[in-house]
């Protein structure tokens, strides 16, 4: 027996209601829309600063969002004192790629623009000591650029919810 199944969604600013009928009965729910959260205004009306903001952090939410895994599991190979591994090696250099790609990221607030230049520089001795397969400078250096990660993160989780 075929069902003659009709679902319509109407949607205003405020909700949006869902209508389901069969040939028995109708079933609605309303659903309340989140009003925007953002305190930046619409695009059009961004000054060149505010547009400067969204992209950087849209920009730097990339970021962080690839670093999140190999972050992870390099952290967990420190950690069992497995340097040099063919595990090692292919989030190492997943690491140092995403990571390089932060230098792009032009955010106007110049805390975060110091921290990211902190990051790098611990990266790049990073990626130096990992080039040279100089596993106790690599354990220092790795220690080095978790430091200077999580001094961004510490001050921007705490104050500000971001990344």
């Amino acid at each position: 027996m075929n069902k003659a199944i009709t679902v319509s969604i109407s949607i205003s600013l405020l909700a949006m209601t869902v209508s389901c009928k069969d040939h028995k009965q109708e079933q609605t729910a309303q659903v309340a829309i989140p009003a925007p959260t953002s305190s930046l205004p619409e695009k059009d009306e961004m000054t060149p600063e505010q547009k400067r903001l969204k992209e950087g952090n849209k920009r730097l939410g990339w970021v962080m969002q690839d670093l999140d895994i190999p972050e992870y599991k390099l952290d967990k190979l420190h950690k069992n004192g497995e340097l040099m591994t063919e595990s090692y090696i292919k989030y190492a250099i997943e690491i140092v790629k995403v990571a390089k790609t932060a230098k792009a990221v032009d955010h106007p607030d110049e805390k975060l623009t110091y921290f990211k230049n902190e990051m790098l520089a611990a990266l790049a001795k990073y990626e130096e000591a990992f080039q040279a397969k100089d596993t106790e400078k690599i354990k220092t250096t790795w220690t080095t650029l978790k430091n200077a990660c999580s001094a961004c993160h510490k001050e921007y989780r705490t104050s500000s919810g971001g990344y």
